[in-house]
C-alpha cells in the first residue's frame, strides 16, 4: 500500500513535492524536482550510510548508522563536505557552498520517474586527490533524467581523516576507502526501495575516484557489483 501511495504522490507533484521512502535504517523524505523540462527526478540529499566518525570513532573503519525508525529523516539539503585543507575545489564546481563537518559520511540518490522497474545504479566516486571534494559538486538529476537510471553520490573521508595510518597506535589507514564500501553494501540493501537493482549498480569514478573504482575491481570487499573505472583526460 506505501508503494502505491508514494507512485499517487508523485504523480500529483507539480514544481517541487515531497516524498517519502523506505531504508532499512529508517523513512527518508526527499523531493521531487524538475530540471529537465517534463522529466521528473527524485532527489534524496544527505543519507547517512555510515555513523559519523568522530570522537571514539575517529581514525576508526566506519561503522553503519543509527536506526531513525520510526521517525522521517528529512533529506532535502546538501549535506555537509568532509573537512579540506582548501575549498577552492569545490567552490569552482558549487560556488558558495561552504558547509563542511567531520560528520560528513552522508550520500545524495536521483530516482528518475519512469514507467520502468528494477532501474540500473551508478554509483559515482568523485576525484580531488583524496584531498578535496566531494561527492555533491556533480549534481545526479540531469544524467538520471536523460539516463533512466539511478544516479548516487556521496561523501568519504578525505586527507589525514580518510587516509592516515599509523599502526603502532592502531590505525589501520585507508579509511576514505573502507567509507567507499560501507556505501556500496548500503546500496546494495537499501536501492530495491528506490526502485533500483542491486545486481546492476555499476562503480563510476572520476580523477583519483576512478583510481579507487580500479582498486575495487581487485578487491573481495565488493564482489557483484559491476566496476567500470573512468579518468576523464
Amino acid at each position: 500500500m506505501s508503494s502505491r501511495l508514494i507512485l499517487l504522490t508523485a504523480a500529483f507533484c507539480t514544481g517541487q513535492c515531497l516524498l517519502v521512502r523506505e531504508t532499512v535504517f529508517g523513512n527518508v523524505r526527499g523531493k521531487i524536482s524538475t530540471r529537465v523540462p517534463e522529466r521528473q527526478v527524485e532527489e534524496y540529499l544527505g543519507i547517512p550510510y555510515a555513523s559519523p566518525t568522530i570522537g571514539h570513532l575517529r581514525f576508526k573503519r566506519p561503522q553503519d548508522p543509527m536506526a531513525w525508525k520510526p521517525s522521517v529523516l528529512e533529506t532535502n539539503e546538501l549535506p555537509p563536505a568532509c573537512p579540506q585543507p582548501y575549498i577552492s575545489y569545490i567552490d569552482f564546481h558549487k560556488p558558495g557552498f561552504m558547509n563542511f563537518d567531520e560528520d560528513c559520511l552522508y550520500m545524495n540518490i536521483y530516482v528518475p520517474k519512469v514507467d520502468k522497474v528494477a532501474l540500473p545504479v551508478l554509483f559515482f566516486i568523485h576525484g580531488g586527490g583524496k584531498v578535496v571534494g566531494m561527492g555533491a559538486m556533480f549534481d545526479g538529476d540531469i544524467l538520471a533524467a536523460h539516463g533512466e537510471i539511478i544516479v548516487i553520490t556521496f561523501n568519504y573521508g578525505l586527507n589525514d581523516l580518510g587516509f592516515y595510518a599509523d599502526p603502532s597506535n592502531g590505525i589501520k589507514g585507508n579509511n576514505g576507502l573502507m567509507d567507499q564500501v560501507l556505501a556500496m553494501k548500503w546500496v546494495n540493501r537499501n536501492i530495491k526501495y528506490f526502485n533500483g537493482d542491486p545486481s546492476k549498480v555499476t562503480i563510476h569514478g572520476h580523477s583519483a575516484g576512478a583510481m579507487d573504482a580500479a582498486l575495487h575491481l581487485l578487491s573481495n570487499l565488493t564482489q557483484g557489483f559491476r566496476k567500470f573505472p573512468r579518468c576523464p583526460s
